[in-house]
């Protein structure tokens, strides 16, 4: 595991793969070397030396990722303490867009490598039809072409941990949770939309008609602020 200078990531390189972390916190403890998957996605590893690290996923190429949201006329990144990517989508600031880095990158293989110049692309989510997932491409420090995926992230994770159950967030994005009698599992949409606070001050779950001509009912999430952000259902669980 190596320390990148100018950023300050942690990477780790395993073949074609490439994890990459960034450290939240550092501790001392006398605890073993360990590794431990936390909840919130999120990463922790105690070294030989007695260091408790904390981490969140990074982004391994942030230079190429304002660059190309700047040409989008969104210059504006702000990386939230939570780990993910707050970028605003207009100058009313009453929408935005929340992502999170994937924990890796994929070198790409010679013809991707012709076909794929660096900057920001959208391809279709596997989980779900009608919507797009974005995915960064840089040139790593070896020349290598490497892909690293922003998924859409809940803008307000710390809501939803600790006012739902059975949270889960998979690595590719899929959000999976209980409100109540009802379980809920999809894919979020990238953008957020500022509204009134609901009355009692709660995460709540409307059923709203199907956004993404799938043929499947979509609901949206009113975090206790207000904020609203779709989920694109994939598949419910009752």
């Amino acid at each position: 595991m190596t320390q990148q200078a100018e950023c300050g990531y942690l990477q780790l390189t395993i073949d074609t793969l490439r994890f990459a972390v960034q450290p939240l916190s550092v501790t001392s403890t006398g605890s073993p070397a360990a590794l431990n998957v936390l909840d919130q996605q999120r990463v922790s590893f105690t070294t030989e030396t007695g260091l408790t690290i904390l981490t969140h996923p990074a982004v391994q190429a942030p230079q190429i990722l304002q660059a190309s949201l700047a040409e989008l006329d969104l210059p504006e990144v702000i990386w939230q303490s939570n780990g993910n990517l707050s970028i605003s989508a207009a100058e009313t600031d009453e929408t935005w867009f929340s992502a999170r880095p994937d924990w890796l990158s994929t070198e790409l293989g010679a013809a991707q490598e012709t076909a794929s110049e660096p900057g920001l692309f959208l391809t279709d989510s596997s989980h779900v039809s009608g919507v797009f997932t974005a995915h960064l491409v840089f040139t790593d420090q070896h020349g290598k072409h490497r892909q690293q995926y922003l998924h859409s992230a809940p803008a307000m994770p710390e809501a939803l941990y600790s006012m739902a159950q059975q949270v889960v967030i998979e690595p590719d994005g899929v959000v999976r949770f209980k409100l109540g009698r009802q379980s809920y599992r999809g894919v979020l949409d990238y953008l957020v939309t500022k509204g009134t606070p609901p009355t009692k001050g709660k995460l709540q779950v409307e059923p709203i008609p199907d956004i993404n001509g799938d043929g499947k009912e979509d609901w949206v999430l009113i975090y206790p602020n207000g904020e609203r952000q779709i989920l694109f259902q994939s598949d419910s669980l009752q």
